[in-house]
């Protein structure tokens, strides 16, 4: 008897937890947003009905914690922070509490993030 759903990767998805499901609107579309965590990573994807398509971005631990950290775990300003850039999901760390270092590399972060798949 094998674990059902038992697919290729070994069921790392099963540690996924959802932690936040909810529509925005972010620029002109209404997106379904949709945060995953399986503690660590935080993946992050965003679904546009008209055209039928799903944009994804994957915050690596280190800034996952800082970003909870910094928003007090609170998910729904995390999608506050959610900007579409051409075709990337990123996050905008520019003013509120993410941009502390009064540098700007966050958003080359943001950026750099956005293009890791």
């Amino acid at each position: 008897a094998s674990a059902a759903g038992g697919g290729a990767g070994g069921g790392a998805e099963d540690d996924l937890k959802y932690v936040f499901k909810e529509g925005k609107k972010i620029g002109t579309h209404y997106y379904l947003i949709e945060m995953a965590t399986d503690g660590r990573t935080l993946a992050i994807s965003a679904y546009e009905g008209d055209q039928q398509r799903t944009l994804e971005l994957v915050v690596n631990e280190r800034n996952h914690r800082r970003i909870f950290r910094e928003l007090n775990g609170d998910y729904s300003l995390i999608a506050d922070k959610l900007r579409i850039e051409g075709d990337q999901l990123v996050l905008d760390t520019s003013g509120g509490p993410l941009d502390r270092g009064g540098s700007t590399p966050d958003s080359a972060m943001a950026s750099k993030m956005a293009s890791t798949t």
